[in-house]
C-alpha cells in the first residue's frame, strides 16, 4: 500500500472512531433520559395503563422535538439505549471508545 493511501486509511479510521464515540454518547443521553422516563412513571400514584406511558412519551417527544427525530423514533432509542447499557455494559464501554 503506498503512503497516501495509508495516510488515508488512518484519517477514516480516527474519524470513524470519532464517529463511534459520538454516537455512543447520544445513546448514553437516551439511557439517561430512558431512566428518567422511568423514575417519573413510578412516581405516579396509582396510574392506569395509558396514564403510566404518558412522563416516558412526554419525556421522548421533547428530545424528539429538540433533535428532529420522531417521538416513537426516540422512544425506540431510549429503550434500545438502555438495554445496551444495562445487559452489555461492556460493549457499551468499547463503542464509548470508539473500538467498535
Amino acid at each position: 500500500v503506498d503512503a497516501i493511501a495509508r495516510e488515508l486509511a488512518g484519517e477514516g479510521i480516527e474519524v470513524w472512531r470519532a464517529n463511534a464515540r459520538t454516537e455512543a454518547a447520544l445513546a448514553r443521553l437516551f439511557a439517561r433520559a430512558a431512566r428518567v422516563g422511568a423514575r417519573r412513571v413510578a412516581e405516579l400514584a396509582s396510574p392506569s395503563s395509558r396514564e403510566a406511558e404518558l412522563p416516558f412519551r412526554a419525556l421522548a417527544a421533547e428530545l424528539g422535538a429538540a433533535m428532529n427525530m420522531s417521538d416513537r423514533t426516540v422512544q425506540r432509542r431510549m429503550n434500545d439505549a438502555a438495554v445496551l447499557e444495562e445487559s452489555f455494559p461492556a460493549t457499551f464501554a468499547a463503542w464509548e471508545e470508539g473500538r467498535i
